[in-house]
C-alpha cells in the first residue's frame, strides 16, 4: 500500500470531522449561553438527563438527588433544564404565588390511573378551579380535625411498609403513597369508618 493510500486509510472522513466539529461547537455554544451554567451539579446534567434517568431506572433517584444537595446545597441541577430544589420557603412561590410556576410534562407521571390531579394539572386556571373546590379542606380547622384519622393513616402506612418487606420482593412505593394520600383526602365524603379498610386493602404492586 503506497504512501497516499495508507493515509487516505488512516485519516478521519471529511464526514466525521464536520459531525466532531459540529458537535463541539454545539458544546461551547450551550456552555457559553446556558442560563443554569452558574447551578451547581454534576457535570454531566449539564449536558444530558442521562444521570437522571440511570438514577429512575435504578431505583437511587431519591438517595442520589439528596446526596447532591449534601455536597452542592438546597439547589442542584439533575439535567440540562432541571433543577431540584430542597428548601421549604421555596414552596409558596413555586406551587402557591400567582398560581405558581408553570409545570411540565413530567408531573403527568404522578397521574392518578390517567387522570390528573390538582397537583398534576398543568394549566393554571384549571388548577385553580380545581383548588377553589377544596381549598376548604386544606384549612388549617379541617386539618385539625382530621388530624386523627391521618395519624391512623400514616400509622397503618408503615405496617403495610412492615409487611411488605417481609414478603422479600420490591414494593411500589408510589402506588401506597397514592392510596395515603387519596385515602387521606376522601375522608370527608366516605367517612373515616372505611379508611383504614380501604387502605389495610389497597394492592400494592410488585
Amino acid at each position: 500500500m503506497g504512501y497516499i493510500e495508507r493515509l487516505a486509510f488512516s485519516s478521519p472522513s471529511i464526514p466525521s470531522l464536520l459531525i466532531l466539529s459540529l458537535a463541539f461547537t454545539f458544546i461551547l455554544v450551550r456552555i457559553a449561553r446556558d442560563p443554569l451554567r452558574h447551578i451547581p451539579g454534576p457535570l454531566i446534567c449539564r449536558y444530558t438527563s442521562l444521570w437522571l434517568h440511570y438514577q429512575a431506572w435504578a431505583g437511587t433517584q431519591c438517595s442520589a438527588i439528596q446526596k447532591l444537595h449534601e455536597k452542592y446545597g438546597p439547589v442542584v441541577r439533575i439535567a440540562p433544564n432541571d433543577l431540584h430544589v430542597s428548601d421549604g420557603s421555596a414552596l409558596w412561590p413555586i406551587y402557591m404565588e400567582k398560581g405558581g410556576f408553570l409545570k411540565s410534562t413530567y408531573y403527568n407521571t404522578f397521574d392518578i390511573d390517567g387522570h390528573a390531579t390538582v397537583f398534576t394539572t398543568l394549566q393554571l386556571d384549571k388548577r385553580a378551579e380545581r383548588l377553589k373546590a377544596i381549598q376548604s379542606m386544606f384549612s388549617y380547622s379541617a386539618i385539625q380535625g382530621a388530624k386523627s384519622i391521618i395519624e391512623r393513616c400514616a400509622t397503618r402506612m408503615v405496617e403495610r411498609l412492615e409487611e411488605e418487606k417481609g414478603k422479600g420482593g420490591p414494593v411500589d412505593v408510589l402506588n401506597l403513597t397514592r392510596g395515603y394520600g387519596k385515602l387521606k383526602i376522601d375522608h370527608p365524603v366516605i367517612g373515616s369508618f372505611k379508611i383504614l379498610d380501604l387502605f389495610a386493602n389497597l394492592k400494592i404492586s410488585h
